[in-house]
């Protein structure tokens, strides 16, 4: 790699997800953590770049601390629970670097090539973040921060508390004229063979169901946000179906707002799970389902509710099922990834993902769709912005 000043590679860890659970760089991929697989391909093309590893303080003691020993010029940096902002100016001050190329420990197939770009046009133009589209495809992806630009952030968080931003200062940059920013736009083809290639490996990694626990951190816990947003349009008289339920915490929340709720899942054992707790609400229930094939009768509910199911199944089949169990004007709320079209999806089984033009497309055939949320992260979005990495639809059965 160039002398292109100074500069870290910044991967940024945790064993504890925002969820609570497993972070998924700690998903075991050919026996190791996924960030071992993440550590070898950043270093097998930077050999020279100092790599720090930036993790919560919690973790000091954990097995993050000893990938210092796997790979040469690796340190550890570790503090600040609740702010990665924190950490990341925290590393620049300790190393006294200008600029840092941000990567996420999961990102095994990070651009090293495009990230090195991003870092030469951030030095020259002296640019406070450079950043991928935001529906660039995750896995590829890194950001470019500058050291004045995180101090910046961190003084604009404090004097507004939106402390969203903390877990991505981008975004707050992006739409604060006080930074000076670029979205890159000279964007990588990749050959199909080699997305497949990313595509299978990621399919290797052992992810348990998602869950989440009381050690959840609610500014970057994206999946209890998507059921806050679904409870703001149910009503305490509805009857709900939350499809692809998993381990039912969503459903649990959605029983104290609504008047029952059934979460339905594929995975039998996960459901015997579910329902073994002797704490369940006396209006939630759990049964294993099909989506493609629902047992229910025409028009048994007045709202579904389905996060992250589209991408995995037959796509007319589960809406004409939804369609068929809803009562005329019930709800129909739907979260998916969202993925550039032209690039093969990393972690789906579907081919691309959707962009909200596809999804918006698919899901009109049969509702009628009322209100779109675009995430960036955690609980970061706009009423102004549809490209993200994630969205909800809210739509209605006429």
């Amino acid at each position: 790699m160039k002398n292109l000043g100074e500069h870290l590679i910044v991967v940024q860890a945790s064993t504890v997800s925002w969820r609570g659970d497993i972070d998924p760089c700690f998903h075991t991929l050919w026996s190791k953590p996924v960030i071992y697989e993440t550590l070898k391909r950043i270093r097998q093309h930077c050999p020279d770049t100092r790599i720090v590893v930036v993790a919560p303080a919690y973790d000091e003691n954990s097995e993050l601390a000893k990938f210092t020993n796997y790979f040469a010029n690796v340190a550890t940096f570790f503090g600040f629970d609740e702010s990665p902002l924190e950490r990341l100016i925290g590393v620049c001050e300790l190393y006294e670097c200008d600029f840092l190329i941000r990567i996420d420990g999961l990102h095994f197939c990070a651009d090293m090539a495009v990230a090195e770009k991003m870092l030469e046009v951030a030095r020259s133009e002296k640019l406070d973040c450079v950043k991928l589209p935001d529906d660039f495809p995750v896995h590829y992806t890194s950001d470019i921060y500058s050291r004045s630009g995180l101090l910046q952030a961190k003084s604009a968080i404090n004097l507004s508390g939106e402390k969203k931003y903390e877990i991505h200062p981008k975004y707050l940059m992006f739409r604060d004229q006080g930074f000076v920013t670029l979205e890159y736009k000279n964007l990588p083809k990749y050959s199909p063979d080699f997305m497949r290639e990313n595509r299978a490996v990621f399919q290797e990694i052992r992810f348990p169901r998602h869950n989440v626990t009381d050690k959840a951190i609610p500014l970057g816990d994206l999946a209890s946000f998507h059921y806050e947003i679904a409870c703001r349009h149910l009503t305490r008289g509805m009857n709900v179906l939350d499809v692809a339920c998993g381990t039912g915490y969503g459903s649990c929340m959605m029983a104290d707002v609504t008047a029952s709720v059934v979460g339905a899942d594929l995975a039998e054992e996960v459901i015997k799970a579910n329902a073994s707790d002797s704490a369940l609400p006396e209006n939630l229930s759990f049964v294993s389902e099909n989506v493609e094939r629902l047992s229910f009768n025409d028009q048994s509910f007045d709202a579904v509710v389905s996060m992250e199911t589209i991408d995995y199944v037959d796509e007319e089949l589960y809406l004409q099922e939804i369609k068929r169990v809803l009562k005329p004007g019930g709800v129909f709320i739907l979260s998916t990834q969202q993925n550039r079209a032209e690039y093969l999806s990393v972690n789906s089984v579907s081919e691309t993902g959707y962009t909200p033009e596809s999804v918006n497309r698919a899901v009109g055939k049969y509702f009628e769709i009322t209100k779109v949320y675009s995430f960036k992260a955690g609980r970061i979005y706009f009423e102004d912005d549809f490209v993200g990495r994630n969205l909800i639809l809210v739509a209605k059965l006429g």
